[in-house]
């Protein structure tokens, strides 16, 4: 398994990078339907996802291109329950 992190903050914020991911096996969306998209794809600009569908409908080209057969592209996943007040008596046990 492979997880990847990507940093697509540009540095010169006149230049916008752009990241195209196509070929996953399957690309996992958590949209109102659910969708799970065979070959599917997303194309990013200044971090900003702008599509996600078949690998046929994106861009040809962007600043990066990642080709993911044999892999599957789901969401992130955020940790928005951490309890960092009890992290000391954590650590002292």
């Amino acid at each position: 398994m492979y997880l990847f992190q990507l940093d697509l903050n540009p540095i010169d914020t006149n230049f916008m990078p752009t990241l195209l991911v196509r070929h996953a096996s399957v690309l996992v969306t958590m949209d109102d339907h659910r969708r799970e998209i065979p070959d599917g794809g997303l194309f990013i600009r200044d971090g900003v996802v702008e599509q996600v569908s078949p690998t046929q409908e994106l861009p040809l080209e962007a600043d990066e291109v990642l080709d993911l057969d044999d892999h599957i592209v789901l969401p992130g996943l955020i940790n928005t329950h951490h309890q960092k007040p009890k992290t000391p008596i954590y650590s002292i046990g």
